[in-house]
């Protein structure tokens, strides 16, 4: 039995390759990056702001607890983050083509990630969600790369429809923190059906990348504003302004 499961996992193996989700290399099976690539990857280490995820190299200080002085200042709604990556070049190509050129079956290589890592923390929140997309704006893309993560990393908690997005707003990338603030203000509401059963609840928000936090900020409000106990943010990487 074990001879032919090798087998078979060998011809799979030929016909199927693994390949590097940066740059589309031939791997081994079980990898997810080829060497090159991993090299160029930037993790972001437990030194950090534990709210924002911002790591301390790029921060003049630190308060208490190890919060960034910006969120000691103005404590955002949700109550800590967890980015996997520094936003580059490198990472960067991989979530673009899972954004927008239909390379969904990295969601799973994504989310295979997250559970290794954040696997525990996933166990104790209660629900699992996703930055929602307008309607429109799905249409026009076909998916929404931060459900695919969602459901993937916790199918058992993943909650479709708890947050709407009712605003069509213009894209997010480019734009001032002041104006993604102003751009995305009222644009999400906990969906009218499932208000009433997210009280003291802890809730997960999955997105793809973190930049100025608005988008996720305003998600947070809107799960707070209905009585979410707590409220979590993963992305697979976050941008620091002005490093790219």
């Amino acid at each position: 039995m074990k001879i032919i499961k090798f087998i078979i996992k060998n011809i799979f193996e030929i016909i199927y390759p693994s390949t590097c989700i940066c740059c589309y290399k031939i791997i081994s099976q079980d990898g997810l990056f080829c060497k090159e690539c991993f090299l160029e990857l930037e993790f972001i280490s437990p030194i950090k702001c534990q709210i924002c995820s911002m790591p301390i190299q790029y921060q003049h200080q630190f308060c208490a607890r190890m919060t960034c002085a910006s969120c000691f200042q103005k404590k955002p709604f949700f109550d800590s983050s967890y980015a996997i990556f520094i936003y580059n070049q490198t990472i960067g190509k991989a979530i673009f083509d899972f954004k927008f050129n239909d390379q969904t079956f990295l969601a799973l290589k994504f989310a295979k990630i997250f559970r290794s890592q954040i696997d525990n923390f996933i166990a104790d929140v209660d629900y699992v969600v996703s930055v929602p997309m307008h309607k429109r704006k799905l249409l026009k893309r076909k998916y929404n790369q931060a459900n695919l993560l969602a459901r993937n990393i916790s199918s058992e908690k993943y909650f479709p429809q708890l947050l709407l997005r009712i605003k069509n707003d213009n894209a997010q990338i480019n734009l001032s923190r002041n104006k993604r603030k102003k751009n995305l203000r009222k644009s999400f509401i906990v969906n009218p059906k499932f208000q009433n059963i997210i009280s003291q609840k802890k809730i997960l928000i999955i997105d793809d990348v973190m930049t100025t936090s608005s988008t996720l900020n305003y998600c947070a409000k809107a799960l707070k504003s209905k009585g979410a106990s707590k409220v979590y943010v993963a992305v697979i990487a976050k941008s620091i302004i002005g490093k790219f």
